[in-house]
C-alpha cells in the first residue's frame, strides 16, 4: 500500500506557484556604477543591498524570496566591453557569467547594473532601461542588465522588471490584465512596458500566469533550495534562516508562526521545526512522505527525511535524457522543443514546420531566415549545419501571434512532390516586438534539440555533451528500474530501492532523502 500511494504521488503534477521559491541573485556593478559613487565601495555596496531589498519586497507578493548571495564590483576596469548597445553588452555579460562568474558564485540569476545609458532598437517605446533573456531561469543565460542610478526605488523597479523576463513574464501592455496597484497611487504593475512614478511594487494577473507557465515547463528547478548564506550579515527577522538561527519568521510585527520566537529566531520549547514542507505542528513529518512532486517530464519527486523540516534539494533528470516524446532533451529540468516554442507564439494548434522551411530559408540571411542579427539590423545566414538554431519556423493556421502587439509576419510557400503528388508546404515565421528590453522570441531558444545528441547554443547546433554539464551515470546501472538524476545517481521507480534499483523498496534516490539507503554502513 505504501508503494502504491507513492507511485500515485509521482504521477501527480504539482502546482509550484504557491510554494515558496528562492532566487539566489548576484548583482554586478560595472566601472561606471563604481564611478557614480566616486569610488566609495561602502556606499555602493549599501546602495546595491537596498536595491536587492526592493526587488525582494516586490517578489515576496508572488511567493518568491530574492536572496542576494553576492555583490561583484568592477572597480578598476570592466572585464568585458560595456557599451550603450544593450544587446551587445548583454551577450558579453552572458558569456562572462557562464565562464567566470558561475565558478565564483552558485547563483540562479546574475544581473549587471551599469551606469551607462543604454540604447538599442526601439519601435514604440520611449525608454531603454534594461534588457534580459526571456524564459531562461535556471539555465546558463539567466542574466540581464539594468541601468543604475542613485534612485534606489527606480533601479529596484527596473531590475524587478528584467528579472521578470528571466522568469518568463511578458509585458502587461496590450493584454487584459488585472492588477492590485501598490502603492495605491501607482497606475502600472511591474511588467508594464513603460516605467512611471510612483514605481510599481505589484505584479499583474498576466505576470502570475506567465510565471506559472514557466514553472510548469521546468524553468524553475533551481528555486527550491533555501539559501543559508547571504551577501549581507545575518539578521534575525529577514525571513532567511542563517548561521546562528534555528528559525526566522520575519519581523515581530509580521511573524505568525507558533513554533518560532521572532525576537530570538530560536525554536520555542518542544518544537523541532518551524516551517518548511516537512514540518507540521512544529514537528518533523514522517520519513518517505512526498514533499515535492515532479512538475514536468524532466523533474523528479523528493521525500521528507524524517529528520529535517526542509525538502531535499530539487533533483531533476540527468541532462541530455530525451523528453517530450523524443522531441527534446532535458536541460536543467526543462524540456525545450520547437513544438512548444511554436505554441507559445501561435497558440495550441501549432507545431514545427517542414524541414524544407528550415533548410531553404535560414541560409538566406534576410528577414525570412537567418541565424544572427546585429544591433544595426544586419542579417547573417545559418550554415547548413545550424539551420535549426536560427529563425523559428512553424506550421499554424493562426493569422496572428498570441503574444506581442507589434509584429512582422513572413510567410513562404514551397511546392514539393510528396508521395507522387504536388503539395503546398507553408512556412511561417515572425518577428515580434515585445518591447526594447526583450530579444525577439521568434528565434530558437538555447537548449533546443537540433539533431541527434545535439542542441542549439549561441545559434549553433552543438554536441550536447560539449555544452551541458552531464554527471556520469549509465542508466543501465539502474537495473532497468530507474533513470539517472542530475547528481549522476539512480532514481528508482516505485517498488525498487536505491542506490542501484536492484532490491525492493520505495523508489527514489540517495538524494531524495526520504527513500535513501545507507551504502556501506560502518560497523559498531
Amino acid at each position: 500500500m505504501q508503494e502504491q500511494r507513492q507511485a500515485s504521488h509521482q504521477r501527480r503534477r504539482r502546482n509550484a506557484l504557491n510554494e515558496t521559491k528562492y532566487l539566489e541573485l548576484v548583482l554586478v556593478n560595472d566601472k561606471r556604477s563604481y564611478d557614480l559613487f566616486n569610488g566609495n565601495l561602502t556606499t555602493l555596496e549599501s546602495h546595491t543591498i537596498q536595491i536587492a531589498n526592493g526587488v525582494d519586497l516586490r517578489y515576496k507578493t508572488i511567493q518568491i524570496r530574492v536572496a542576494l548571495i553576492g555583490i561583484v564590483t568592477w572597480s578598476v576596469q570592466d572585464p568585458i566591453t560595456v557599451t550603450a548597445d544593450a544587446s551587445a553588452t548583454l551577450t558579453k555579460f552572458a558569456n562572462y557569467s557562464r565562464l567566470v562568474l558561475k565558478s565564483i558564485h552558485a547563483y540562479d540569476s546574475a544581473q549587471l547594473l551599469t551606469g551607462i545609458s543604454l540604447t538599442g532598437k526601439s519601435v514604440c517605446y520611449l525608454f531603454y532601461l534594461g534588457l534580459a533573456y526571456v524564459s531562461t531561469m535556471c539555465l546558463s543565460n539567466a542574466v540581464g542588465i539594468s541601468h543604475n542610478s542613485k534612485n534606489v526605488d527606480q533601479v529596484a523597479a527596473i531590475l524587478s522588471h528584467e528579472i521578470g523576463h528571466v522568469f518568463g513574464m511578458n509585458h502587461d501592455t496590450g493584454r487584459t490584465c488585472t492588477c492590485v496597484y501598490k502603492p495605491s497611487s501607482a497606475k502600472i504593475c511591474v511588467m508594464s512596458s513603460v516605467l512611471s512614478q510612483p514605481y510599481p511594487q505589484s505584479f499583474s494577473s498576466c505576470s502570475v500566469a506567465d510565471l506559472n507557465k514557466s514553472l510548469q515547463e521546468g524553468l524553475g528547478s533551481c528555486l527550491f533550495n533555501q539559501p543559508t548564506k547571504l551577501a549581507t550579515a545575518p539578521k534575525c527577522g529577514n525571513g532567511f534562516v542563517e548561521v546562528g538561527e534555528e528559525c526566522d519568521c520575519g519581523s515581530v510585527a509580521e511573524c505568525t508562526n507558533q513554533c518560532c520566537n521572532a525576537t530570538t529566531c530560536k525554536l520555542r520549547a518542544s518544537a523541532k521545526c518551524a516551517s518548511g514542507p516537512c514540518c507540521h505542528n512544529c514537528q518533523y513529518k514522517a520519513k518517505s512522505i512526498l514533499c515535492r512532486g515532479a512538475i514536468n517530464d524532466c523533474d523528479l519527486p523528493e521525500y521528507c527525511s524524517g529528520k529535517s523540516e526542509l525538502c531535499p534539494a530539487n533533483m531533476v533528470k540527468q541532462n541530455a535524457l530525451q523528453c517530450s516524446r523524443n522531441t527534446g532533451y532535458c536541460y536543467n529540468g526543462a524540456c525545450l522543443t520547437i513544438d512548444a516554442q511554436c505554441r507559445t507564439l501561435w497558440g495550441p494548434h501549432s507545431a514545427d514546420a517542414a524541414s524544407i522551411c528550415w533548410n531553404r530559408l535560414n541560409v538566406m540571411g534576410n528577414q525570412y531566415g537567418y541565424c544572427k542579427r546585429s544591433s544595426s539590423g544586419a542579417y547573417t545566414g545559418c550554415s547548413a549545419a545550424n539551420v535549426r538554431c536560427g529563425k523559428l519556423h512553424c506550421w499554424t493556421n493562426a493569422s496572428a501571434p498570441v503574444i506581442g502587439a507589434t509584429w512582422r509576419l513572413a510567410t513562404v510557400t514551397f511546392t514539393q512532390v510528396v508521395e507522387k503528388k504536388i503539395a503546398q508546404i507553408p512556412c511561417k515565421s515572425i518577428s515580434i516586438d515585445l518591447g526594447n528590453d526583450i530579444p525577439d522570441p521568434g528565434i530558437v531558444i538555447d537548449g533546443t534539440k537540433c539533431g541527434q545528441e545535439k542542441i542549439c547554443f549561441n545559434n549553433e547546433c552543438q554536441n550536447i555533451k560539449s555544452v551541458l554539464n552531464i554527471k556520469e551515470c549509465n542508466p543501465a546501472n539502474c537495473s532497468n528500474h530507474g533513470i539517472c538524476n542530475s547528481n549522476g545517481n539512480c532514481h528508482c521507480n516505485a517498488g525498487y530501492a536505491p542506490p542501484d534499483c536492484s532490491q525492493s523498496g520505495n523508489g527514489g534516490s540517495i538524494d531524495s532523502h526520504g527513500n535513501q539507503t545507507t551504502v556501506n554502513p560502518s560497523v559498531g
